[in-house]
């Protein structure tokens, strides 16, 4: 970020020295911060890797991220989630809901014991449904209605 600024001045020593006077704390912390999200997981684990090579297996990490790019084809591909980025599918993946949460069976058995009796949500009608007619069908009950009818 500061090269990009520098290469940017016209390049005399006055307005490089005015360039590096006008840096604040504030540019330097969003400068680090935006280098800082551009580092990946994978690119942590590699460089760890030779000195500590029990950390991690670097395969898994890159099967995480193999999966994340795959997810986030997929999802790109669901209408109205067509500008989702890879942050989003990192930080659903890493949430930690309820909804992932795992039940053991007598949990299961619980929950389902104990479910409420009110079945005020279900409509108990004598009506039949309309059943949807096949093509087919409609084409053969057509033909026995004609012949009847000779």
């Amino acid at each position: 970020m500061l090269l990009r600024k520098l290469i940017e001045t016209d390049g005399s020593s006055d307005s490089v020295l005015q360039l590096i006077k006008n840096v604040t704390i504030k540019n330097v912390i969003y400068w680090v911060s935006e280098s800082w999200d551009n580092v990946t997981q994978n690119c942590l684990v590699k460089s760890w890797k030779k000195l500590w090579p029990n950390l991690t297996d670097s395969n898994k990490v890159e099967q995480r991220e193999a999966n994340k790019i795959e997810i986030l084809r997929l999802i790109k591909c669901i209408t109205g989630c067509e500008d989702a980025t890879e942050h989003i599918v990192t930080e659903w993946l890493s949430s930690d809901t309820e909804a992932n949460q795992l039940y053991t069976d007598e949990e299961i058995i619980s929950l389902v014991q104990n479910k409420p009796q009110d079945d005020s949500d279900i409509e108990e009608t004598d009506e039949p449904k309309n059943v949807p007619v096949s093509h087919s069908e409609a084409a053969n009950a057509l033909e026995i209605a004609l012949r009847y009818i000779e």
